[in-house]
């Protein structure tokens, strides 16, 4: 399949459901988290913050699949090597607002994270890799200001909290994450040109592609 940069849509979230406690989490390929009464769909989108015990989840946005009454997968998050949970809670993201003035969006691969541990008998430069750093990205297009999404950018970017971000493409496949963002209020503006704004973001946990 083939990603193709047209007819297709990036989204901010817009408004969350109310705490959905997880009592417990199955470490296996996918997890399955439990939540009595939780209320959600397949195909859902939830975020999860975590107090205590599998912090590998905190900010993990995720597809839910496979619902039972109490219970739902994690669908494409391999929970296997996870930290035992403890506490915390999932919110449905139950509104995205779509950034319909953005033109391009870029998100490449970071280098490996080189740490330079050569000695003074070395005769050449030593490394050991640490862990890679978070895929920073940026979206930028029309400057767009008042409308929802760019508020709920602005608002996010004030009070430095994380938004799930949600990219749709042609054909039915999406991109989900969970980032850190900053923009909503500068541009850039030539003479007989359209002024244009960036936003930038680093997701916070796994991003997540659905292929439909």
């Amino acid at each position: 399949m083939a990603y193709i940069g047209t007819n297709m849509s990036v989204a901010v979230q817009q408004t969350l459901g109310s705490d959905l406690t997880v009592t417990g989490l199955t470490l296996a390929n996918p997890g399955v988290a439990t939540s009595t009464a939780h209320g959600l769909s397949n195909g859902d989108i939830v975020v999860f913050t975590v107090t205590d015990g599998t912090i590998e989840l905190d900010g993990q946005a995720v597809r839910v699949a496979n619902v039972t009454a109490n219970t739902f997968e994690l669908e494409g998050i391999d929970t296997s090597a996870y930290s035992t949970w403890v506490s915390g809670v999932a919110n449905e993201v139950t509104a995205f607002a779509t950034l319909s003035s953005a033109q391009n969006v870029t998100m490449p691969n970071p280098a490996p994270a080189k740490i330079d541990i050569t000695r003074l008998i070395d005769k050449a430069k030593q490394y050991a890799y640490g862990l890679p750093d978070a895929p920073d990205g940026q979206i930028s297009g029309l400057f767009s200001p008042g409308t929802t999404a760019e508020g709920l950018i602005i608002a996010a970017t004030n009070s430095n909290s994380r938004v799930v971000l949600r990219v749709s493409w042609a054909g039915g496949a999406r991109t989900i994450f969970t980032a850190n963002v900053s923009g909503g209020q500068g541009f850039e503006l030539s003479t007989n040109a359209a002024a244009t704004a960036t936003i930038n973001f680093t997701p916070v946990a796994l991003v997540m592609h659905y292929g439909s």
